[in-house]
């Protein structure tokens, strides 16, 4: 009796756990695993999302550094070139994955596919630092040194909300935790 009971409650939760499982997986056609890949997919936000976004930003940042029309100009062409940067690196990025997942221990030319991957990572990484420090000069043509100084508030602010920007615990707590060997006082 006690098997038959167990079994009663537990299924419909298993079968509830199931289903709701799968309605993650392919919430509005889209798959985590396959993020729009060979689907003909632009990207997760199509190009009419990311135009809207940065006017968006254009119309906050104005707003807030209380932005001239010429600047406002200037920071919506900035924020067009930066997502066509950020598209390209997308793309990069994608590649850079499938060539980790390609890389096979086994195949005779392991050696040197690892060394190319590793030469692309590289230039990924460098390509971002680039891409972060034309941003800031770019800013620092368009913007005043008042509007930069706000504009760099802001940021710390939004970092601080979301967990991250020089924070790599994510957790919100900027490392301010005792490791587990620390609190034997």
């Amino acid at each position: 009796m006690k098997k038959l009971t167990i079994a009663l409650i537990t299924a419909p939760i298993l079968l509830a756990g199931a289903a709701a499982f799968a309605g993650m997986q392919h919430h509005e056609g889209y798959d985590k695993c396959d993020r729009g890949e060979g689907k003909g997919h632009e990207s997760r936000m199509d190009k009419e999302d990311r135009e809207d976004r940065a006017e968006r930003m254009v119309e906050r940042m104005s707003k807030r550094l209380e932005l001239s029309d010429e600047q406002q100009v200037s920071m919506k062409k900035l924020f067009d070139e930066q997502n066509a940067q950020h598209q390209t690196m997308r793309t990069e990025m994608q590649s850079f994955h499938q060539a980790m997942r390609n890389l096979d221990p086994a195949a005779a030319d392991y050696d040197k596919n690892l060394a190319e991957t590793k030469r692309i990572a590289a230039d990924l990484a460098i390509n971002k630092v680039d891409q972060k420090v034309s941003m800031k000069a770019e800013l620092s043509k368009i913007l005043t040194a008042e509007q930069l100084s706000k504009f760099e508030d802001m940021r710390e602010r939004h970092g601080e909300g979301h967990g991250h920007k020089g924070d790599n615990d994510h957790r919100g707590d900027k490392g301010d935790r005792k490791d587990k060997g620390d609190n034997a006082e």
